[in-house]
């Protein structure tokens, strides 16, 4: 995935990438998360350039539980962030848009419905937990435990030639 993700990076001339962070919240956005920064690796390797990438807020596990709408703590990528806040009129659209996640309404009750929140991301190391204690997805039954993904990053970033932080 990451090195068709590279091609596609270079072939549309992609400037700038917005992804999930990598902090544990669901197997998937930890996966979507290191898909792109592994593509932008590749590519980086490759052509000497890659595009921004740029994470939107999600959600992870807080000392307290669930915490929505709001990043882990990076001191570099914190001093970038960006919250926008939203119109009546895109609360309204963005709260008609989440009401067609029926399946997802436990989860989406958590998030702030009237701002978005942005940063830079972050280079991470997907061979390393994203926070001390139980990951979120940890928590549930989805098939994934932080162990086993960062086993399978480590192969991936093996297969890549890539290593460390990307």
């Amino acid at each position: 995935l990451a090195t068709r993700l590279a091609a596609q990076f270079e072939g549309w001339r992609i400037e700038a990438v917005l992804t999930h962070p990598c902090e544990g919240g669901h197997p998937d956005h930890d996966a979507t998360a290191f898909a792109v920064h592994a593509a932008a690796a590749v590519l980086r390797r490759r052509t000497g350039s890659a595009p921004a990438i740029v994470e939107m807020a999600s959600y992870h596990q807080g000392p307290d539980g669930l915490r929505a709408g709001d990043f882990l703590p990076d001191a570099q990528a914190d001093a970038n962030a960006l919250t926008v806040e939203l119109t009546p009129a895109e609360v309204e659209a963005k709260r008609a848009l989440l009401a067609c996640f029926a399946t997802q309404q436990d989860t989406l009750r958590w998030f702030p419905i009237g701002s978005e929140r942005y940063r830079p991301a972050p280079r991470y190391d997907f061979r390393q937990p994203p926070h001390p204690g139980p990951l979120f997805y940890e928590r549930h039954p989805w098939g994934m435990s932080g162990e086993r993904f960062r086993a399978l990053a480590a192969q991936a970033l093996l297969e890549l030639q890539l290593e460390g932080r990307l």
